[in-house]
């Protein structure tokens, strides 16, 4: 519907630099699940 979605993820890891692939673990049961799902992309922000 077009409403930004977000998580705090504890971890993610690099899984290749060409194509750039990353992993993340999220639950099924995850309030956000189906909106990442249906997405069409995301983006990733890095905080230090």
């Amino acid at each position: 519907d077009g409403t930004p979605v977000g998580l705090t993820a504890s971890a993610f890891c690099s899984l290749s630099l060409e194509p750039p692939l990353i992993l993340f673990c999220l639950g099924r049961e995850s309030s956000n699940a189906a909106a990442f799902e249906a997405a069409q992309g995301f983006a990733v922000h890095i905080l230090r």
